[in-house]
């Protein structure tokens, strides 16, 4: 299978692929999926009979985000990794309980509503669902709230930032060791 698009940094996503290895993650759950190019990524470098959760909005059954999410979980499932998909919003008590209950989970990465109430919510939510460490993507992308977010939690955390886009402007992924 040809990897689906991501909207990430390369560089950056391949530094966080490594921290995950690095950490021996088996489950993962991402917020956010898009196409899912990370999901898909993130996946491949797990060890079979690994867990991938993804979470993110409905789509439109016609929609090229809603056909590569199906290939990307029949392709993680035929590689050997046991993949869920959890369709809805983040914030709401169905979707929370329902990926609950799939958890816990070595890792998670939250890319999803980029807002400052949305990132809080999910770090809120999901991130006490992580053992070993919660990311967040964009904490450098500044038409978003997620650096004013970064700034305010990552003090208080054992943490690292991947931050190699050219001028350090957009993107970043920053990790919190849980």
């Amino acid at each position: 299978m040809v990897p689906p698009q991501m909207l990430q940094y390369e560089p950056e996503f391949q530094a966080f692929l490594d921290i995950l290895q690095d950490v021996g993650a088996r489950s993962y759950l991402e917020i956010g999926c898009k196409h899912g190019g990370t999901l898909w990524r993130v996946g491949m470098v797990l060890p079979k009979g690994s867990v991938c959760v993804g979470v993110d909005l409905p789509r439109n059954p016609g929609s090229a985000s809603y056909s590569s999410m199906h290939s990307v979980i029949r392709g993680l499932e035929s590689e050997g990794r046991q993949c869920t998909l959890v369709w809805g919003n983040s914030t709401t008590r169905p979707v929370i309980d329902k990926t609950r209950a799939l958890g816990p989970f070595d890792a998670v990465f939250i890319d999803a509503d980029h807002s400052y109430d949305g990132v809080r919510q999910d770090w809120a939510n999901y991130g006490p669902m992580a053992t070993k460490l919660v990311a967040f993507h964009d904490i450098c992308y500044i038409k978003s709230d997620v650096p004013r977010f970064w700034g305010e939690i990552r003090a208080s955390h054992h943490y690292s930032e991947l931050r190699y886009a050219p001028g350090g402007v957009n993107n970043g992924i920053g990790v919190i060791y849980v």
